[in-house]
């Protein structure tokens, strides 16, 4: 639900990192929300897949690095907004809904 509000707004500049153990999965840089995000992107079956399978003891900190290499290694200026999840926190969410 969260990731598709930022669907409905128009970030030229739009990165997904999910941390992992032991690196992180970057599964888009620099795309636009309003396609990357769509309701028939390719990125959603990827990322459930990722969220579901994932390990509860992942690097956060790595994710984090590869958020500031990214936006280190971007030629063009865009607004950064950082977004952390805890993995915990998604699991006992997808339990409840069990």
């Amino acid at each position: 639900m969260l990731l598709s509000s930022f669907g409905a707004i128009d970030l030229p500049c739009f990165d997904l990192i999910i941390s992992g153990s032991p690196n992180p999965y970057i599964l888009c840089s620099e795309k636009n929300t309003l396609d990357i995000l769509s309701e028939k992107s390719k990125l959603w079956p990827i990322l459930f897949e990722l969220l579901f399978n994932n390990s509860e003891n992942t690097d956060l900190a790595s994710a984090i690095r590869a958020a500031y290499n990214l936006h280190n290694s971007r030629k063009t200026d865009h607004p950064v907004i950082y977004l952390l999840l805890k993995m915990d926190y998604f699991l006992y969410m997808k339990l409840k809904e069990l």
